[in-house]
């Protein structure tokens, strides 16, 4: 169940990025994100079970509004971080993108050892989920 919102969310946000209008996950992301903001944050479990995971990281993309606060917000927030914010992260990246206002910062991405291959790793990810989501 997680790993298929997970790939519903994702898809969310990259019909967004493209243009493309998604009333049904609008609407079930829009009451999500009301009731996961509302969640106090010392009532999140700080384990690496997979529901945690999904619920701390989307905890802290819901409740910020930048991509490099809600990735900072998951690893400060402590348990099992490096999964949580690069689940945070992830959706973040597709929501936010490149941009000096909310996106990734600038100088996070210059620090990339070999940046075109993760941006075309990115490129296949993005491609490959709008695939499942198409063949669902």
């Amino acid at each position: 169940v997680c790993c298929k919102y997970y790939v519903m969310l994702l898809q969310f946000y990259i019909d967004m990025m493209r243009g493309k209008e998604n009333v049904r996950n609008l609407k079930m992301i829009s009451q999500d994100r009301e009731i996961i903001s509302s969640i106090n944050e010392n009532e999140i479990p700080r384990t690496g079970f997979v529901y945690h995971s999904l619920l701390s990281a989307m905890y802290c993309l819901f409740t910020t509004s930048s991509y490099k606060e809600a990735v900072l917000k998951c690893v400060n927030m402590g348990g099992d971080t490096d999964t949580n914010a690069a689940i945070c992260g992830a959706v973040a990246g597709i929501k936010y993108g490149f941009n000096e206002e909310n996106g990734i910062p600038l100088d996070w991405v210059k620090q990339i050892a070999n940046p075109e291959l993760l941006f075309d790793l990115s490129d296949s990810f993005a491609d490959a989920v709008v695939q499942t989501q198409i063949g669902n």
